[in-house]
C-alpha cells in the first residue's frame, strides 16, 4: 500500500471521528434530553445552590439552571420532586426580558408570560393533583397555543395570542424548600431568537398570597398577579422618526454561544480543513507546490468559523467586518482555477461551522471528497502523469524525436507528447510523463545524455512522486 492510500485512509479515520462528534450537534439543534448524569452540568448555566448528584439535580432557593437556545415550537417535559412544602418553576422561550413561566405547588398550578413591560397571568388551577413523590410537567406549544399537562393529563390548553418569540429553557426555585429535578426532555424548532442577557436578574416570583389571583367558583376570569388589573404592553416604536428601528438594527445581540461548543466547532474547522488538504494534495491537478498551498486551508478555515461564530448574531458587528475587509485588501495570486475552487470550499466549511451546522457542513465535505475522486478516477483512465520533461539538444550531436521517445519509453510508464520544436541545428521537446519510483528520474536522464553530450534535461513538478 503506498502513502497515498495511507493519507486517504487517514482522512476516512478522521471522517468518521466527525460523524461522532457532530452526531450530537445535530440533536441540539432540535432538541435535547438532559438526564443529569454528568456533575458539571455541560451546557447549562448555574446560579445559586444548584447540586448534581447520582442523576438527581437539587435546586436549593434561590438557585437556577439555564439552557440557552432558540427553540420555538415545543414539546418540553420536566420531571422533578418535592414535599409538603416548596414549588418548582419552568422557564421557556427564556430570552431578554421575556419569558413564558410555569409554576407548579402542591396542589396548584399556574402560567405566566412575563416580559420587562407587564407580567400576565394566563392560566391558573387550584385543584390540581401533585403527587408527594415524582412529577412529570409537560408543556407544548404552537401556533399561540400552551397544552399543559401533569403526569400525562391535560390540565388545561391556553391561547396566547400575543405569543413571544424563540428562547431558552430555565429550571429554578425562588423559595421555601429545595426542589429536585431528574429529567429534562425539549423536541423543538429553531425560531427566531431572543437573547438572554449575562447579567438579567432572576426572576422574582412566589407562591400567590391566599385569595390572589385563584378565583373562588372557578368562573370568573384569572386575576393578574398583585390583583391590580395588567394592560398588555404598548408598541415601543417611535413613529415616523425610526429611532427604535435604528436602535434595535444596531443593538449588540449575544450569540449565546457557550464556549464549548466554540471550541468544538474551532477543533471540527481545523480536521475538516486537514482532511480537505489531504484531499488537495493527493487528488489535485494543480502544477504549484501543492503541499505549501494546502497548508492554508486549516488556518482559512478556523479562521472563517472564528470571525461567523461572532459577528452571527450581531448585525452592527457583521457592518464592522465588511468594513475591516473593505480596508485590508487582499492580493494572494490565484495561478488556476482550482486553487480558487479549494478556496472557496474552505470558506465554504468554515461559515457552515460558524453556523453551527455541523450535519451540512460533514455532508458537503463527503460529497466534495466523493466528486474529486471521480474527478481522479477519470483522470487517471485518460492520462495519469506527474512530471512535465523538456530534453533540448543542438549540433555537434544533435539527436532525433525517435532517439528520445525510445529512451523515455523505456523508463517512464506513461508518455505523452506536449511540444516539438526541431531545425536543423538543434531539437526542443516537452513531454508528459509518469515515473513510479524515483531512481527512473536518474535513469532516464542518464539514458538520455548518453545520446549526445549536448543534451539538456529539465524536469518540473506537476504533482510529485509518491
Amino acid at each position: 500500500m503506498n502513502r497515498s492510500r495511507f493519507s486517504i485512509a487517514g482522512a476516512s479515520v478522521l471522517i468518521g471521528a466527525l460523524l461522532v462528534v457532530a452526531s450530537p450537534a445535530v440533536a441540539d439543534d432540535g432538541g435535547f434530553t438532559e438526564t443529569f448524569d454528568e456533575a458539571d452540568l455541560a451546557g447549562w448555566e448555574r446560579q445559586g445552590d444548584t447540586i448534581v448528584e447520582s442523576g438527581i439535580l437539587t435546586i436549593s432557593p434561590p438557585g437556577m439552571v439555564t439552557k440557552r437556545g432558540t427553540w420555538s415550537d415545543i414539546a418540553l417535559t420536566v420531571k422533578f420532586r418535592f414535599g409538603t412544602s416548596g414549588f418548582a418553576v419552568i422557564d421557556y422561550h427564556v430570552g431578554e426580558g421575556q419569558h413564558y413561566s410555569l409554576t407548579v405547588l402542591p396542589g396548584e398550578m399556574f402560567l405566566e408570560r412575563i416580559t420587562a413591560d407587564a407580567q400576565l397571568r394566563l392560566w391558573e388551577a387550584a385543584d390540581v393533583v401533585v403527587a408527594d413523590d415524582w412529577n412529570t410537567a409537560g408543556i407544548e406549544f404552537g401556533d399561540g397555543e400552551h397544552t399543559i399537562s401533569l403526569n400525562d393529563e391535560v390540565v388545561s390548553t391556553v391561547s396566547d395570542a400575543d405569543s413571544l418569540v424563540g428562547g431558552g429553557v430555565r429550571l429554578h426555585v425562588p423559595a421555601d424548600a429545595s426542589v429536585e429535578f431528574d429529567e429534562v426532555i425539549l423536541q423543538a424548532q429553531a425560531g427566531e431568537a431572543v437573547a438572554l442577557g449575562a447579567d438579567e436578574p432572576a426572576p422574582e416570583e412566589g407562591p400567590p398570597a391566599e385569595g390572589e389571583g385563584v378565583p373562588p367558583g372557578g368562573d370568573e376570569e384569572p386575576a393578574p398577579v398583585g390583583g391590580d388589573p395588567v394592560t398588555e404592553p404598548e408598541p415601543t416604536g417611535t413613529g415616523a422618526t425610526g429611532t427604535g428601528l435604528f436602535d434595535d438594527f444596531f443593538a449588540s445581540q449575544p450569540a449565546n454561544t457557550e464556549l464549548r461548543t466554540f471550541a468544538v466547532n474551532l477543533v471540527l474547522a481545523a480536521l475538516v480543513a486537514l482532511i480537505l488538504g489531504l484531499v488537495y494534495v493527493h487528488w489535485g491537478t494543480s502544477l504549484s507546490n501543492r503541499r505549501a498551498f494546502a497548508a492554508n486551508f486549516m488556518l482559512l478555515t478556523v479562521t472563517t468559523t472564528s470571525i461567523i461564530l461572532v459577528v452571527r448574531s450581531s448585525v452592527a458587528l457583521s457592518l464592522g467586518l465588511v468594513g475591516a475587509l473593505s480596508i485590508v485588501r487582499f492580493r494572494a495570486a490565484i495561478k488556476e482555477p482550482e486553487e480558487l475552487a479549494y478556496l472557496f470550499l474552505a470558506i465554504g466549511l468554515g461559515i457552515g461551522l460558524g453556523d453551527n451546522q455541523r450535519l451540512v457542513v460533514l455532508l458537503t465535505l463527503i460529497v466534495a471528497i466523493i466528486v474529486a475522486g471521480l474527478m481522479k478516477l477519470f483522470r487517471s483512465a485518460k492520462a495519469d502523469v506527474n512530471l512535465h520533461l523538456a530534453v533540448a539538444g543542438s549540433n555537434p550531436g544533435k539527436v532525433d524525436l525517435d532517439q528520445i521517445v525510445g529512451v523515455l519509453k523505456q523508463h517512464c510508464s506513461k508518455l505523452k507528447l506536449l511540444r516539438l520544436d526541431e531545425s536543423e541545428e538543434s531539437i526542443d521537446t516537452s513531454f508528459l510523463v509518469e515515473f513510479k519510483r524515483f531512481s527512473d528520474v536518474s535513469q532516464t536522464s542518464a539514458a538520455l545524455k548518453t545520446l549526445s553530450p549536448t543534451i539538456e534535461v529539465t524536469l518540473l513538478d506537476n504533482k510529485g512522486i509518491w
